[in-house]
């Protein structure tokens, strides 16, 4: 069977039914507990001839459906199919916390996380002023302790610098 290309649902929201809650085993490997809700998207068709599979991160509860945004597609270069993973919309992830979440299982695999064009990638306010290099942009910021995100623009370089926030680019 040919794999499809899952990039295409990125940013899409889709229907996830879960078949394997947060805390739930692995039919096959009962060591494998699954830190986080897994299941597939209904009437889709992945390279192993069955649903496409999706991990849905930001639900902190065993849930038996969801309906959420695509922010990441798992690429496997050893098995014959790809994953999704869906959260709930909103709520901003960077690369490396996508990556974290769907560890427990691809640390079996070889493969590589694609993220959507919206995932934000956290960097310092250092890095996002030399990555625009002074072109007119829009920022996210939060701060550390309160976690509050909020748009803003670009001002005094040293004001920003002085408050120590993390800053977050939105790409795309």
């Amino acid at each position: 069977m040919t794999r499809p290309d899952l990039t295409a649902y990125l940013d899409r929201v889709v229907k996830v039914i879960i078949d394997r809650p947060r805390g739930s085993r692995h039919p096959r490997h009962p060591g494998l507990v699954y830190p986080v809700n897994y299941g597939y998207v209904p009437s889709t068709l992945s390279g192993d001839g069955e649903s496409v599979d999706a991990y849905v991160l930001g639900v902190d509860v065993p849930i038996s459906e969801i309906d959420g945004l695509v922010i990441g597609v798992v690429l496997r270069r050893d098995d014959a199919e790809d994953k999704l993973v869906v959260a709930p919309e909103g709520r901003p992830y960077s690369a490396q916390e996508i990556r974290h979440g769907v560890a427990f299982q691809e640390r079996y695999f070889e493969s590589h996380v694609v993220v959507s064009g919206i995932v934000w990638r956290e960097r310092t306010i250092e890095g996002c002023l030399k990555q625009i290099a002074g072109k007119p942009t829009r920022l996210t910021y939060s701060t550390l302790r309160a976690g509050r995100r909020a748009w803003i623009g670009l001002p005094s370089t040293s004001a920003w610098l002085n408050l120590g926030l993390v800053v977050q680019t939105r790409q795309g």
